[in-house]
């Protein structure tokens, strides 16, 4: 890798601060979406429908975070 194209410290930080965001937003998430499961009836449908929601709806704050990372830093005057 030459220098020009060697990650800057600034991108290795979001990169690292992003990763792990997501790996501990997730766990809280994982743990809160089995609370809130033991509150679900017994009825497989209902269950279906708030599982396959619930593990869609991270992908909105990880995409988020992601954007955030590739972001290229503004060059400051």
């Amino acid at each position: 890798m030459t220098r020009s194209t060697m990650p800057s410290p600034h991108h290795r930080m979001r990169s690292l601060v992003t990763i792990l965001t997501i790996i501990g937003g997730l766990f809280v998430y994982a743990l809160a979406i089995m609370v809130v499961a033991e509150l679900l009836p017994p009825y497989w449908p209902a269950q279906t429908l708030f599982f396959a929601v619930a593990g869609l709806i991270w992908i909105v704050p990880a995409a988020r975070f992601v954007k955030w990372m590739a972001r290229t830093p503004s060059p400051s005057c």
